[in-house]
């Protein structure tokens, strides 16, 4: 079982504290982490590579597999007069939606 996901390293390991290994590879940073009810991990993925430079949020199962795009990849522009928005912190509701800061 996977008890720490960490900021800095995206690192899992079990409760121990042994296994300790990389499930998250990201040329840039991975941020914010947060273990949803559904045992899965949301996260701000700072995608800057070639002509892109957003902060997207992307989900993975604990064990870093099933990586995906949750939610940003064509939403920036959508802030106050077409402003650029970012989407940070992720953190679960109580109703199992998803708050993030802009």
């Amino acid at each position: 079982m996977v008890s720490v996901f960490a900021t800095v390293c995206g690192c899992a390991q079990n409760e121990d504290g042994s296994d300790i290994h990389q499930v998250s590879f990201n040329q840039s940073h991975d941020l914010d982490p947060v273990v949803l009810s559904s045992g899965e991990v949301v996260f701000t993925r700072w995608d800057n590579m070639g002509n892109r430079n957003n902060l997207n949020l992307y989900k993975m199962k604990p064990d870093g597999t099933e990586l995906q795009l949750l939610y940003g990849a064509n939403s920036h522009q959508t802030g106050t007069d077409g402003g650029l928005v970012e989407f940070l912190q992720p953190r679960e509701m109580p109703d199992g939606s998803l708050m993030v800061v802009l």
